[in-house]
């Protein structure tokens, strides 16, 4: 109980100090206070901003190595597939030339297979 007496006599002894004179109001504190939150909240925005232009960088900087990668493998790819075909069409060349060999050497030994008959 004391505790709870002694509050309210200082509640009351505050109450009638001020009570009997004017006191000028003030803003300054307020003023103070909206200050440093509107600081606070300038510089969160302000961090926000060069992570939000950090995270940009980064990505664009991922994009254009993901781009050069895709870009290698595509070339290597387009590489292989020449080199491929290239050999398909050795072999079909080199097919074609000993069907027509075959063919030749063959007309030619019934020719003279035929020269031979008669």
């Amino acid at each position: 109980m004391n505790a709870t007496m002694n509050a309210t006599e200082m509640a009351n002894d505050t109450i009638t100090e001020t009570a009997g004179g004017v006191e000028p109001v003030s803003d300054d504190g307020r003023r103070r206070l909206q200050q440093s939150l509107s600081d606070a909240v300038s510089g969160a925005v302000d961090n926000a901003k060069e992570t939000a232009s950090g995270a940009v960088d980064k990505a664009k900087d991922v994009a254009g190595k993901v781009v050069d990668k895709t870009n290698e493998v595509v070339n290597k790819v387009n590489d292989t597939l020449q080199a491929g075909a290239e050999r398909v069409n050795d072999f079909i060349a080199g097919v074609q030339g000993n069907m027509t060999n075959g063919t030749e050497g063959n007309m030619t030994m019934n020719s003279t297979d035929m020269a031979n008959d008669t």
